[in-house]
């Protein structure tokens, strides 16, 4: 067993659905998040469990630039872990700024979300809440850099149900709804849904209220609006892929992010190994 010692700090507190988040200060001076099982969800062992098997995930997808990348867990009685710590909002409360650094970076802050789904997807893993919310940016003069999280609901990539409705109602894919079924390809769905979003403002499936919006985003007679008619400036190969990838229909669906990147034409989604070795304790 390795050790990682850390100092907990005041800099920054939340709690999610199944962790406490704290920063902690590494022995190097290095800032980093302590991110908790919640004591509250002690005896639900499904989610204890799934808890833990977020944690393996994510350290065997650490390792590329645009991951958040673990630095050591425990499976302890109360599992956590220790990740990187990113100085920077999500993306949802980016696009909700709606202001000029969105909009001049809000297509290379997509290739690089795109970039670490293709990522997973390559090393056979589903993320499956896929959403604004699980995209911390790093904000600088000379860019931005994407960083994916929260790996609770990643599964296999065969791991395909029927099995529980978990998600994100507003980023799932048909035949999550439907037949409680997930594919990469629904990952690919959830993506293009964000993008859309990001790029018209609006999301591709409205309706007269929340769950009218829904029903449109499950039934297979609602097809989105043509991006470029609400955005005319969107590149065409990336207009090309969204579409593609919202396809009700998850056979006729770009089936993974690395799909979508080719039909896009841009990206490598090459690893970036910082070399250091993660430490379980």
């Amino acid at each position: 067993m390795a050790d990682l010692r850390f100092t907990p700090t005041k800099h920054f507190h939340a709690t999610g659905g199944m962790a406490v988040l704290d920063t902690v200060q590494l022995e190097d001076g290095r800032l980093a998040v302590l991110r908790k099982y919640r004591v509250s969800r002690l005896l639900n062992f499904r989610l204890r469990a799934q808890f833990i098997a977020g944690l393996r995930l994510r350290q065997e997808l650490s390792g590329h630039q645009n991951i958040v990348g673990s630095l050591g867990f425990s499976e302890g009685l109360l599992p956590y872990e220790i990740i990187e710590f990113v100085s920077g909002p999500n993306l949802n409360t980016i696009m909700g700024r709606q202001d000029d650094f969105f909009k001049k970076y809000r297509v290379q802050i997509l290739q690089q979300a795109a970039e670490a789904l293709a990522w997973i997807h390559r090393h056979k893993v589903m993320h499956l809440d896929v959403k604004p919310e699980n995209f911390l940016v790093r904000v600088a003069a000379e860019g931005p850099l994407v960083k994916l999280t929260d790996f609770d609901l990643a599964r296999a990539a065969d791991d395909n149900g029927p099995g529980r409705r978990n998600g994100t109602p507003e980023y799932m894919a048909p035949e999550q709804f439907k037949q409680k079924m997930r594919y990469q390809a629904s990952d690919v769905f959830a993506f293009s849904i964000m993008a859309y979003r990001m790029l018209a403002n609006r999301f591709p499936f409205s309706g007269s209220s929340a769950n009218s919006a829904l029903k449109h985003q499950a039934s297979d007679k609602v097809t989105a609006r043509p991006l470029h008619e609400v955005c005319p400036d969107v590149p065409a190969r990336l207009e090309i892929a969204i579409m593609h990838g919202l396809e009700k229909d998850w056979h006729r669906r770009l089936q993974d992010m690395n799909a979508f990147l080719q039909e896009w034409g841009v990206g490598s989604g090459m690893p970036q190994n910082s070399g250091k070795r993660k430490a379980v304790f």
